[in-house]
């Protein structure tokens, strides 16, 4: 049982039955319960180079984009 416990679901009545499962000495020393997530998609344009779909890079999460670059000339040769 723990071992399906573990596996993700996008059943949330499947999710919830799971986590009521849990002792309740365990859910309040639990940090977090991950729960059931969406998927998420990145996507950027082709002359946006050094960039792999990271949404966080480093301790500061605005600092991304001083490591990538823009390819201005495959830019140019799309049409944009």
């Amino acid at each position: 049982m723990v071992r399906r416990a573990l596996e993700p679901s996008s059943n949330m009545a499947v999710h919830g039955a799971l986590f009521s499962l849990i002792d309740a000495g365990h859910q309040q020393a639990a940090v977090m319960v991950p729960g059931v997530l969406p998927h998420n998609y990145t996507i950027w344009w082709p002359w946006l180079k050094n960039y792999s779909g990271e949404e966080r890079v480093g301790y500061q999460a605005r600092t991304w984009y001083n490591f990538v670059w823009l390819d201005q000339e495959l830019k140019k040769s799309m049409g944009y």
